[in-house]
């Protein structure tokens, strides 16, 4: 047999091992990304829980501040009544001072409930959180495990790539005595008699 095609079967021998550590790499991410799938959307929840507990206290916040506003037009109302000496004048202020406290008074309803909201917005982000937090905590042995295994696989794989000479794999390619068939990639060459 040509000394050549006999490194060059060594090599091929070589190059599975190379193949088949990183196969077995390659067999090890699906699990690693379904971990991940898992988590992004259980973290994902939680965003858009704390989106909507920010989303309610903004509206919370909003409603008080129409609330002062209505309350300060109530009270110059109120001012503006001691000083009226028509009874027209004072009916119409009246009439008023009546329209703002309903109009209060549903605005003070409407902040109670979303007082309410943003309490469930943040009872929902707490159990949100919680969930991502037992996740992680439920997934931290697998990914140790996949960790330990892709780092042993990394060094099992570096250790089989320095044990195959790249230089040399590509000087017996481009050699006179060793050829490869266009079609389907078999090593052509002559035997020596």
């Amino acid at each position: 047999m040509h000394a050549d095609l006999q490194v060059l079967l060594r090599l091929q021998e070589k190059d599975k091992v190379v193949l088949g550590v990183e196969a077995e790499m390659a067999a090890l991410e699906p699990e690693a990304e379904a971990l991940d799938r898992e988590l992004e959307a259980t973290t994902s929840e939680l965003e858009a829980a704390q989106t909507r507990a920010e989303d309610a206290d903004k509206r919370r916040a909003d409603l008080e501040a129409k609330i002062e506003t209505y309350r300060m037009m109530q009270e110059r109302k109120r001012q503006k009544l001691e000083w009226v000496r028509g009874a027209k004048e004072a009916s119409t202020l009246m009439a008023e001072l009546d329209l703002a406290r309903t109009v209060l008074a549903r605005e003070e309803a409407e902040w109670v409930k979303s007082a309410d909201r943003v309490e469930e917005a943040k009872e929902l982000v707490q159990e949100r959180d919680t969930l991502v937090q037992d996740l992680k905590t439920a997934q931290a042995p697998k990914r140790e495990e996949l960790s330990a295994r892709m780092a042993e696989l990394d060094d099992r794989l570096k250790a089989a790539k320095s044990d195959v000479p790249m230089h040399r794999r590509q000087k017996l390619l481009s050699g006179d005595s060793l050829e490869t068939c266009e079609a389907c990639g078999v090593l052509l060459y002559h035997e020596e008699e």
